[in-house]
């Protein structure tokens, strides 16, 4: 009686977060599509009076669905195997109030599907909402090959074969009601596989199969078809499946009631024949609901805004210097002023830009000596770079990459559901891979990998990869890989021995790519051009993802001015490799670390706290990025133009 009285007090929280749950969901919704009939009883909030069947209640995620239906006051049929489950389970609802029956069935016969759904209709006269929920993990721990057919057929035949029965057998009875939902309960598994749960993965996939056909066939007929998915919860198929420590650490089944509740009153055209991911869903109903992709783990980004003097700080450099983005403070060529210039006087701006990008393609073909169909043009590389994993990875796949590395592109992979695999990062006299670490980076790709993302220089070391070094890393890995170079700041390196990917992407016959951007060394980050180079057969993939007039005739003008200014170019690389190296003889006799870099950026060891640190640049009228590195140690200092660094290291001395 003790563990009823805690589980109904838990319930009694839920409720309440369920309900403020669906009286938010009911906020949202969108007006009913026509395969939502006027006389659906799933109008208004909450699940009140609607008759749910949910399979597999007598335990684990079944039963603590059909206690909270039955503690919101849903009509609740409990179904098993097992008479006398059933008859606890029902006995333990009930005391918590709610209208609950229950009866023994087994759902993997076709008789057994029909006994309960005919036993639902005639206790409560219709049924609104069929939740299939029963599943078996089957066997685990041991791979495919090495299971026998009659163990697959047993999971097969409860986690599909009794879906489909109950799905029939309440599809016949929902029709001549013109309602009704059903849920098909399903796994994350579907999304990102693991090991050794093959029968139990292969089931999966079958229901989603079965969602998808019944969907089809269920249009206009008033009834919502949907597959759930869901991660693991405390429960004995995941007790079993799970160390101690491990099945101890995660959620209550209860936590997903809320999921389940969304999925039921959302609108009909927001769910039907889709399959929703109940983790997202619970983090963010309206992005997993209306984006259709992993946009509900992806927040929107936008970078801190500044302030000085109480006053909000614009990014023009006239009242204050920021430097969270390596923005070049040398500026662009005047060429490409002037070419702008005469590009309004003379080129309409009601005219489309050029979707062939020929001007472009044309001189960056003369600038590498390189076919024009080397060359994929975008609006900036990280537009590039995510037509890229678009065309090379989908949900679920590998791509490995370095760490900490560049935020943008672990954001880029969160919302296309890509496991990025981060290999840390070495520095220091004291590691035994220093750099990049590429025989980690090669040791992490597996059969799932399908893409390897370097940076180099690195973000945020500054660290180039070296040429010996790539192409020894090369013959470790599998051929066909396409290996993606983030060359962003490669304009700034000066080291002999450093990689240029696209010397490397011309002399080998392999998915090499070269990733580089206008945005830093040419100084028009607000024009917005980036490109890749590769191997024709490499670029044709990614004109594909192309998004047409994705740069702007003026963009492209600009891109083309910068290139050929050859003096202002020189002057840039020039100015700030002297810089970069008066900037490290100033450090040592201010007693600070730092990590030697070809970037126009350098980690340098921390004098103060941070915030003592940031706080000493902004009453400059100076932002720095807000972010220390490798165990708090090091912060990233700008390397500018000679005003500026004179600026930047006597405040830097101010905090030694």
């Amino acid at each position: 009686m003790a563990r009823v009285g805690m589980r109904l007090r838990r319930l009694r929280r839920l409720t309440a977060v369920v309900a403020n749950a669906a009286s938010r969901s009911w906020q949202r919704s969108t007006p009913r599509p026509k395969i939502i009939r006027p006389d659906a009883p799933l109008r208004g909030a909450g699940v009140a009076g609607l008759v749910i069947v949910v399979t597999g209640s007598t335990r684990g995620i079944g039963r603590a669905l059909a206690e909270a239906f039955a503690a919101m006051g849903a009509h609740v049929v409990v179904s098993g195997r097992n008479p006398e489950a059933v008859a606890n389970a029902v006995a333990a609802i009930a005391i918590a109030s709610g209208s609950v029956s229950g009866i023994a069935a087994d759902i993997g016969e076709a008789a057994g599907a029909e006994k309960l759904i005919q036993h639902a209709a005639q206790r409560f006269g219709r049924i609104d909402v069929l939740i299939n929920n029963a599943g078996v993990s089957g066997p685990v721990g041991r791979k495919m090959w090495e299971l026998s057919g009659d163990e697959v057929e047993d999971v097969l035949r409860v986690n599909v074969l009794g879906a489909f029965n109950c799905a029939a057998a309440a599809m016949r009875r929902m029709v001549q009601q013109g309602s009704g939902r059903i849920v098909n309960v399903s796994s994350g598994a579907t999304e990102l596989t693991a090991p050794h749960i093959s029968a139990y993965g292969i089931s999966k996939y079958g229901l989603e199969g079965l969602t998808a056909h019944l969907a089809r066939d269920a249009e206009d007929t008033g009834v919502i078809v949907t597959t759930l998915r869901l991660g693991s919860v405390r429960t004995d198929m995941t007790r079993a499946a799970f160390s101690w420590s491990q099945a101890e650490l995660l959620p209550e089944p209860e936590t997903l009631a809320p999921a389940f509740l969304e999925i039921i009153t959302a609108a009909g055209e927001l769910v039907h024949g889709r399959g929703i991911a109940a983790w997202r869903l619970l983090q963010s109903p309206q992005a997993e609901l209306h984006a259709k992709s992993q946009l509900a783990l992806s927040p929107s980004f936008s970078y801190p805004q500044y302030r000085h003097n109480g006053q909000l700080v614009e990014r023009d450099g006239n009242v204050c210097a920021v430097y969270d983005r390596a923005e070049n403070t040398f500026g662009p060529s005047p060429l490409v002023k002037e070419a702008l210039g005469r590009a309004v006087e003379n080129r309409p701006l009601a005219v489309y830009p050029d979707d062939k990008h020929a001007g472009l393609r044309t001189a960056l073909s003369s600038f590498y000596d390189l076919p024009e169909d080397w060359f994929a043009v975008g609006n900036g590389s990280w537009e590039v770079l995510d037509r890229i994993l678009e065309v090379f990875a989908g949900p679920g796949d590998q791509v490995v990459s370095n760490k900490p590395g560049w935020f943008g592109f672990s954001m880029l992979c969160r919302r296309k559901g890509l496991e990025n695999i981060r290999v840390p990062f070495e520095i220091g006299k004291e590691s035994n891979h220093p750099g990049h670490n590429l025989a980690a980076i090669a040791a992490a790709v597996t059969p799932r990998t399908r893409l390897i993302y370097l940076i180099s220089p690195s973000n945020p070391e500054g660290i180039v990869l070296k040429k010996a070094d790539f192409e020894a890393f090369l013959g470790e890995i599998p051929a066909e890989i396409p290996v993606l170079i983030d060359e962003a700041y490669v304009e700034y390196a000066d080291d002999p021995e450093r990689l240029d990917a696209i010397s490397t992407a011309r002399a080998m016959e392999r998915p090499v790519i070269a990733l580089r951007t206008f945005s830093k060394f040419y100084a028009l980050a607000s024009a917005r051009v980036g490109y890749a180079v590769g191997r024709p057969s490499v670029i044709d993939l990614i004109d594909r993802s192309e998004r047409i007039f994705n740069v702007s005739a003026l963009s492209e003008i600009a891109a083309v001015a910068a290139m050929q200014d050859r003096t202002h170019a020189d002057r840039v690389r020039r100015d700030t490799i002297d810089e970069r190296r008066r900037i490290e003889k100033s450090l040592g006799p201010m007693g600070l670390d730092f990590v030697a870099s070809q970037a126009p950026y350098m980690l340098v060891e921390l004098p103060c706290d941070l915030q003592a640190f940031c706080e000493a640049y902004a009453k400059r009228g100076i932002f720095v990025g807000e972010k220390a590195f490798y165990k708090e140690k090091y912060v990233l200092f700008p390397v500018a133009t000679p005003d500026r660094n004179d600026v930047n290291l006597s405040v830097l001395r101010t905090c030694a």
